[in-house]
This record gives C-alpha cells, sequence and structure tokens, in this order.
C-alpha cells in the first residue's frame, strides 16, 4: 500500500458520493486472508470512512433501487496483466476508464457517469464497453459486468464489486499506483486528458506536466484552480481554510507552490509560462518550432540520391506498403488472397508474375479452419508455413488502434523473413474511433498506424475489403468507405465485372510506383484465378483475332517505342480479303469480308484497346 496523506471524514463523504449506489446494504469481507466464500452480504449501509482507513473491505452495487439508475460502470478482468502494459492499453481505448487492482491482484476497470443513468440504458452501454475490451483481448468476466442481477420489482440491487482504497489502488496510464487524493482528482479531471494524463508520471517530469496542463485548462475557461494545481502537485487536498486566503491573496499560490518545491514553479515560469488569460495575451501565430523546416532535404540532394530497385512483393502489383484488394460480395476475393499467400509463401507466381518469397501471416476472419482446409484441397496448394488467424481465436483478434498493429509488429519482430500480412476482410478490425469524426478522418485514423508499420518493417499489409453497390464512373471510386482508404493506399486493386470481359472479372490495378494495369482474370477448375490477356481478349470474334495478328505481322517495330511503321489500313484489309480458311471457317458460304466489315472491327478493336489508332486509317499493336 502507498501512503493515503488524507484519511478523514471529509475524504470519506468524497468517496462515498463517487461510489454512490446502493444505500441498502453492503458486501464485506470477512477475512481478508481468507477464500472469498468469507464473504458475505449485509443490509448495513456503507462506511465509507471504515473503507479508506482499511478497518473494512466492503462492496457495493451500482444499482439505486430506489432511482432505478446508476452512476457508475464497472468491469471484472479475470487475468493478471503487466500495469504498464494493461493501463496503456485501457488509457488509448477510453482514457474515463480507470483501472484499480483487485484483492486478488486482478483488474477492476470503472467508469463514471455523468447523471443518473437509467438502468437499462447504463446496461447497453456496460455491455458495449465489455464487447470492445474482449476484443482488445482482455479476459472479461461477463457474469460481473456491472450493472447485473438486480430486479427493480423485488428491491434488489443486483451483484456487488470490492471498492477500493482498503487493500488496493487506482492506477494511472503509465501503471503507477495512486494514492487516494490522487484518485480523487484523476476522477474530477477525468475528462480533461492533459490533466488525468499527468498524474501518476514520474515526479521528474510530472509537477511540469500538471502544471502547464493546469494552466492551459484554466485560461482557456475549463473549471480549475490553482488551488487544484498545488494539490495535484502536493498530493494533497487542500483544506477551506487555504482555499479562503487563496482567494483573499492573489500571490498565494506562487508563493505556496514555490514553497513546497523549492522555487521550482518561478524557474518553470521565468517568462515562459506557455498560456497567459485570454485578456491579456494576444494569440501567438509563429510556428512552436520555427527550425523545423530545416529538417527537409533540399531537391538537389534528392536529384542525386540513388534508390534501390523497388523489392516487389508481387511484380508491379504489390509493393511493401498497404495494398487494397475490393470487389462485390462472393466474387472471389478470399479465394485470391489465399492463392496470394501461398505464392508469398512458396515464391511462385501469382497472375503470371514474379513474387517474392517469405513469411506470412494471414487473417482469415469470415471463415474457420475447417472451410480453410477444404479450399486448400480444392486448389491443390499445401501451405505450411503462414500463420494463419481466424475469428474464434483466443484471445480474440484487436480491431485497429486497438492493439491489432501491436500484435502485427511483435510478428514482424519475431519472424525470419516477415514478407506479408493478410487482414481478410478489413471491416471486421475497422475502429469508429469517435462519432465527432467524419469518415475520412476515422478511415485516416485506422491505416496511418498500419501504414507506418510496413514501412518500419518492408512488409506488404493487404487489406480485402467490398465494394459499394452503385456503379461509379471510375472503379476505384467503387471502394467502400472515404477517401481516406484510397489516400494511405500504396497499391489499389479492384475486381470488377464488365461487359467487355464476358463471363471474366477485370483485374484493375493503381500501384504508385508502377502504371495502371487492367487484364481480364478467371477462375480455372482448382478455383485459382489466373490472367486471361487484356481486357476483352476472351470475347473476340474469329475475324476480330485475325485482324490482331494482321496488326502484329505487319508491324516491324516496338509498340510504344515509335520506332515502327504504322500498319495501314489497307493493307489489313488486303490480308483478310485473301484468307480463304477464316471465310470457310465463319461460315460464310464463300463469300469474304468486305471492306466495311474489316473497317468495323478494327474501330471496335480500338475502341477495347487492343489495337491502337495513331492516325486516320493507320495502326500499331498495344503497348502492354
Amino acid at each position: 500500500m502507498i501512503t493515503q496523506y488524507i484519511k478523514d471524514n471529509k475524504t470519506a463523504e468524497i468517496i462515498n458520493k463517487i461510489f454512490d449506489g446502493d444505500d441498502t446494504g453492503r458486501g464485506i469481507l470477512l477475512n481478508p486472508g481468507e477464500q472469498k466464500k468469507k464473504a458475505r452480504w449485509e443490509y448495513i449501509p456503507f462506511d465509507s470512512l471504515a473503507h479508506i482507513l482499511g478497518k473494512i473491505i466492503q462492496g457495493r452495487s451500482p444499482v439505486n433501487v430506489s432511482k432505478g439508475a446508476v452512476r457508475w460502470l464497472a468491469w471484472d478482468i479475470d487475468e493478471k496483466y503487466q500495469a504498464k502494459d494493461f493501463c496503456s492499453k485501457i488509457w488509448i481505448y477510453n482514457r474515463e476508464l480507470i483501472p484499480f487492482k483487485s484483492l486478488s491482484g486482478r483488474w477492476h476497470l470503472f467508469l463514471f457517469l455523468e447523471a443518473w443513468t437509467p438502468i437499462n440504458e447504463a446496461t447497453k452501454k456496460a455491455k458495449s464497453i465489455q464487447d470492445d475490451l474482449i476484443k482488445l483481448g482482455l479476459e472479461v468476466d461477463k457474469g460481473h459486468t456491472l450493472p447485473n442481477g438486480y430486479s427493480i420489482e423485488k428491491g434488489k440491487p443486483g451483484y456487488w464489486i470490492y471498492l477500493p482504497y482498503s487493500k488496493t489502488e487506482a492506477y494511472s496510464p503509465y501503471g503507477q499506483p495512486l494514492s487516494v487524493t490522487q484518485f480523487i482528482y484523476r476522477y474530477k479531471f477525468r475528462k480533461h486528458p492533459l490533466i488525468a494524463g499527468s498524474i501518476g508520471m514520474t515526479k521528474g517530469g510530472r509537477h511540469k506536466a500538471l502544471f502547464n496542463a493546469g494552466l492551459y485548462l484554466k485560461y482557456n475557461d475549463v473549471d480549475i484552480s490553482l488551488e487544484d494545481i498545488g494539490a495535484l502537485m502536493t498530493d494533497q487536498i487542500i483544506d477551506q481554510k487555504e482555499i479562503d486566503h487563496a482567494n483573499d491573496n492573489e500571490n498565494y499560490n506562487q508563493e505556496h507552490l514555490n514553497k513546497n518545491y523549492n522555487n521550482y514553479l518561478s524557474d518553470l515560469c521565468a517568462g515562459e509560462i506557455p498560456f497567459e488569460p485570454k485578456q491579456k495575451q494576444e494569440k501567438k501565430k509563429e510556428s512552436l518550432n520555427p527550425g523545423a523546416w530545416r529538417n527537409g532535404v533540399k531537391a538537389e540532394v534528392i536529384a542525386n540520391e540513388e534508390f534501390q530497385p523497388i523489392d516487389w512483393l508481387v511484380e508491379n502489383i504489390i509493393a511493401p506498403g498497404l495494398t487494397i484488394i475490393a470487389g462485390k460480395s462472393k466474387i472471389g476475393k478470399s479465394w485470391l488472397v489465399l492463392h496470394l499467400s501461398y505464392c508469398i509463401e512458396k515464391g511462385e507466381e501469382f497472375l503470371g508474375r514474379k513474387c517474392a518469397k517469405g513469411d506470412v501471416l494471414h487473417y482469415s476472419l469470415e471463415d474457420g479452419k475447417r472451410r480453410i482446409k477444404t479450399r486448400w484441397e480444392k486448389m491443390c496448394i499445401k501451405p505450411d508455413q503462414t500463420y494463419y488467424q481466424f475469428r474464434d481465436r483466443k484471445p480474440k483478434i484487436p480491431i485497429l488502434t486497438m492493439g491489432l498493429e501491436e500484435e502485427i509488429e511483435d510478428w514482424a519482430k519475431n519472424i525470419e523473413n516477415p514478407k506479408m500480412v493478410v487482414i481478410d476482410v478489413y471491416v471486421k478490425v475497422k475502429k469508429t474511433i469517435s462519432k465527432s469524426l467524419n469518415a475520412y478522418e476515422n478511415d485516416n485514423y485506422n491505416l496511418q498506424n498500419l501504414q507506418t508499420l510496413a514501412i518500419k518493417y518492408n512488409i506488404g499489409i493487404v487489406l480485402v475489403h467490398h465494394t459499394k453497390k452503385g456503379s461509379e464512373n471510375d472503379v476505384f471510386d467503387e471502394i467502400n468507405g472515404s477517401a481516406g482508404i484510397q489516400s494511405n493506399m500504396d497499391s489499389m486493386i479492384v475486381l470488377a465485372s464488365s461487359r467487355k470481359a464476358g463471363k471474366n472479372s477485370v483485374f484493375h490495378c493503381i500501384p504508385k510506383d508502377a502504371e495502371q494495369l487492367e487484364f481480364e482474370v478467371g477462375m480455372n477448375d482448382q478455383m485459382i484465378w489466373e490472367d486471361k490477356g487484356p481486357v476483352g481478349s476472351t470475347s473476340l470474334t474469329m475475324l476480330q483475332e485475325r485482324i490482331i495478328k494482321a496488326v502484329k505481322d505487319l508491324y516491324n517495330g516496338n509498340p510504344g517505342a515509335g520506332d515502327g511503321t504504322m500498319v495501314k489500313a489497307k493493307d489489313v484489309i488486303e490480308i483478310i480479303k485473301a484468307d480463304d480458311e477464316l471465310t470457310e471457317k465463319s461460315g460464310r458460304k464463300g463469300k469474304p469480308f468486305t471492306k466495311e466489315d474489316i473497317n468495323k472491327n478494327l474501330e471496335r478493336l480500338c475502341e477495347k484497346g487492343l489495337i491502337l489508332k495513331s492516325r486516320r486509317g493507320e495502326y500499331e499493336p498495344p503497348h502492354y
């Protein structure tokens, strides 16, 4: 136990008010060193002073039956997590949640509501947070998520929980125990992260952090006084006499703080108080770091730097960084990434393109082990080194900003040759950060850490996603979500149907460091996707196929290089008309194709991009 500075009725009253709830009874632990079976419920009002003094270990239900409402919620965590890791994770998830060590050395979490809240509404909120905590990978006792077990009709307050500050303490975001006084201020300023996050820091930085945070809040019209700041820094509740004296003497606060901290305050504030009252200070417009621009790089340095070739995971398609593969439901995205993972693991070709060889972490969040194995057998593949993660895994798979990035980083650090992470599907790990943020900000928040992680470890992170139901002018605008998704991607892939492609789909790809690609893809009998050639090439008539061949045969240069002689339409027409075999196989009964037939199909092939028109009556093969 850490020292409790204040052990009096005033503190007891504060604690009693914070943990206000059932006022008819209490749960008590008769012998703290023995088993919980020694606990019992008594219909005697909660004794907050005896509790604070550690004379009686007591518990309470949050439910006030007469009001039919609660002021706080609680969750029982069943594992003995390390304080620093646990508290920082909770802080990142929800800064208003306050962790407490339980009597068993495990954890309790409390959330304090602004007003008495109807039980049904509070229960829904408690269940929602419970689900989030489970997604974080925490072992939550669902039966002891409070409120629970109450009956308004029968006058029963329900389950109770041992309260802190009788053998247990609250903890800071840094994993440090808080005195009862520190907890009271942590509770009071729980909605102000600047203050709440400073309470419980190591002593070296805590005073400055608290004072600066306090001044910022005070001078931005937040209800905090310098008496509060002084109390936070001294870890003492200032009594009413001191407060009255402070109000009468404007110099008191600085004198008091100087006295307690050996003129620390005067050293800190030597012309450098970060925020002055609004009425005394004009807003400064200069940069907080005026010389920071010098950390940039001159253009001439970049121009003279030699860069290594891109370390493609899939040649000209997927590079280290973030990649999204989107398509409508049931189009075959999961089959595609299963084959992709296998090709990276084995170093085999994917869609006819070279692949890097390395380790893969594959999150298959819509499938189970049975389905995946069945698909492997259908595909005739035998992966063995890829780490697969499934939806029913324990501990549960965390979501973005709540532990998933840390899990991926741990894999990248501990695997010999990490190359790629597949997340199938993105929506299963996406977190709605805040309702106050727009869709773009939410998507950007979800993805920016992933992108940083991919760059740091030179790995590809592939997100499988859905497209919208409605049709867009640009196929990449069909990706479901905001522009925040596209802005964070190093490569975007969309599988889409196309009238030009017939029964096949079209593989659209925009890598940031290579040319845009479009080609037909289709599944073979083993459910493996294959490159079927340029868009429209699989639905050609015999005549169109012969025209393409004629253009290729007549052209004597390199397509796109400008070093060849363009093919004239009259020469193509002459070749087609002389092809008796084509005439016969086309079922034209000895009637050759006319000039009009050939010119019309030349134009159709130009529309599909299967031949290129340089100028009127002149053509060349496509540049692929």
